[in-house]
């Protein structure tokens, strides 16, 4: 990226400081600031990204195993939880995943998709209504989701499947609400996703709607894949793109993707979950910084991309 360029971001994140951040209400002047300073880490971080020049993902073979598929005789309710388990805290929020939704569906299957964790995954299969599919390696989030379907779509009959992260925890409504519109009207559905915390840089995210989509005219230019549900006849056609190394833009793709072909997702305003950010300004910047990696990639495929996102609108939580 040239310093014209990079500079350029730097004046147009100033311009949405003073214009957005500047006049939100309720919140008081060290929020304010605070959120102006996020916004000037988010742009460097993200362009930082960018000039990381990185490449696409070989596509191969993949190989995989399904440990526990014999305990379950039918189902119709599916959710695919794509991980990579690096730690026991990793290992801890995908559990109260898996609780949160089981809590509020006892009839749900979750397929998780262990995308080569390093960490022994096996005692996850033994809760109940899990069923685990181990990769050999590390495929990508984009395969690991794919991976979720095939399995969901060879051995069950949804009508329907439904995505969240490890990170992530449903609110009590969540699936019912992506079910009923689903039933109603099969298509792709995105829906709000709530920090889970309430330190500063959550309500960064909340108030600048990082992971809640980006409204159109006619419905989203794209929802994050943490919150989604797509229907069975759109699966059969379309699937996430495996190329994409780092968990960004591999949702946003299939989106566009999708509307070129003239299914446009649309926001789910009651289908809640919530996202356990990481609150560290380490984090954030990181967080940012995998966004921008991915950028390029993202414009390789879809060059019309920045024209149709300057016409989109962030959805604040609330």
């Amino acid at each position: 990226m040239t310093f014209t360029l990079f500079t350029n971001n730097i004046i147009r994140s100033i311009y949405h400081n003073i214009k957005h951040i500047y006049n939100i209400p309720h919140i008081n002047l060290f929020e304010r600031i605070y959120f102006m300073f996020l916004s000037f880490i988010s742009v460097i971080s993200y362009n930082s990204g960018i000039n990381k020049n990185i490449n696409f993902r070989t596509v191969g073979k993949k190989e995989y195993y399904i440990h526990n598929v014999n305990k379950f005789y039918f189902g119709k309710d599916i959710v695919v939880i794509p991980t990579l388990i690096r730690s026991l805290n990793d290992k801890h929020k995908l559990i109260n995943a898996i609780d949160s939704l089981l809590n509020n569906n006892n009839n749900v299957i979750i397929i998780i998709v262990d995308d080569g964790s390093p960490l022994n995954m096996m005692d996850i299969m033994n809760i109940g209504n899990v069923l685990l599919v181990e990769h050999s390696e590390n495929y990508g989030p984009g395969s690991a989701r794919n991976t979720g379907i095939e399995v969901a779509l060879e051995h069950f009959v949804p009508n329907f499947i439904s995505f969240i992260d490890t990170d992530c925890q449903v609110d009590s409504e969540w699936f019912n609400v992506h079910m009923e519109n689903q039933l109603k009207n099969p298509g792709i559905y995105c829906g709000q996703t709530v920090g889970l915390m309430n330190d500063i840089i959550s309500r960064y995210h909340d108030t600048m709607g990082t992971l809640n989509g980006r409204s159109i005219d006619i419905g989203l230019l794209y929802g994050p894949s943490c919150n989604m549900s797509i229907s069975t006849s759109i699966l059969d056609k379309f699937r996430f793109d495996e190329r994409f190394p780092n968990a960004s833009f591999e949702d946003v793709e299939l989106c566009i993707r999708l509307i070129k072909n003239n299914i446009v997702p649309k926001y789910l305003n009651e289908a809640i979950i919530f996202h356990d950010y990481d609150n560290t300004l380490r984090g954030f910047y990181n967080q940012f910084l995998r966004y921008g990696k991915s950028h390029p990639l993202m414009l390789n495929i879809h060059p019309e991309y920045h024209e149709w996102y300057s016409v989109s609108e962030e959805i604040s939580v609330g």
